[in-house]
C-alpha cells in the first residue's frame, strides 16, 4: 500500500509542477489580501499609538501568522472531489481496489500544500525581515 501512496505522490508532484501558473496565482490570492489588511492596520496602529491595546507589532504578527495558517488548512479536497462528480470520473474511481478520496484527491492536495511551502516560506521570511 505505501507503494502506492509513493507512485500516487510522484504523478501528482510531477502534476503540480506543469501547473506552476497556478501556483503563482494561488500565492497572489494568499498573499495580497494579508497584506493589504496588514498596511492599513499598522498604519492606523502607527497613527494612534494603538487599536484597542493591539501595537503595529502584534498586527505584523497576527497577519504573517495568517499567511502560513491559511496556506496549512486551505484545502481543495471538496472543489476536485465535486469537479470528479460532475464530469463522472468518480464513478470509475469507486471501482478500484483503493479509496479515491484517500489517494489521488489527499495526495493531490497534499502535493500542493508542498509545493506551495516551498515558494511561500522564502517569501515569508522576507517579509517578517522587513516588517
Amino acid at each position: 500500500m505505501l507503494r502506492i501512496y509513493q507512485r500516487l505522490w510522484q504523478v501528482n508532484w510531477a502534476e503540480q509542477w506543469q501547473y506552476r501558473a497556478n501556483l503563482l496565482m494561488y500565492l497572489l490570492y494568499w498573499l495580497v489580501s494579508p497584506m493589504v489588511y496588514l498596511a492599513v492596520w499598522t498604519t492606523v496602529a502607527n497613527s494612534q499609538g494603538s487599536v484597542s491595546g493591539l501595537t503595529a507589532n502584534d498586527f505584523a504578527t497576527y497577519y504573517l501568522t495568517l499567511l502560513i495558517v491559511d496556506n496549512l488548512t486551505a484545502d481543495i479536497t471538496i472543489y476536485l472531489l465535486a469537479y470528479k462528480i460532475q464530469d463522472g470520473t468518480l464513478a470509475g474511481e469507486l471501482l478500484k481496489p483503493i479509496h479515491p478520496i484517500l489517494t489521488n484527491v489527499l495526495v493531490n492536495n497534499v502535493a500542493f500544500k508542498a509545493l506551495t511551502l516551498i515558494v511561500l516560506i522564502p517569501v515569508w521570511l522576507i517579509l517578517v525581515i522587513l516588517v
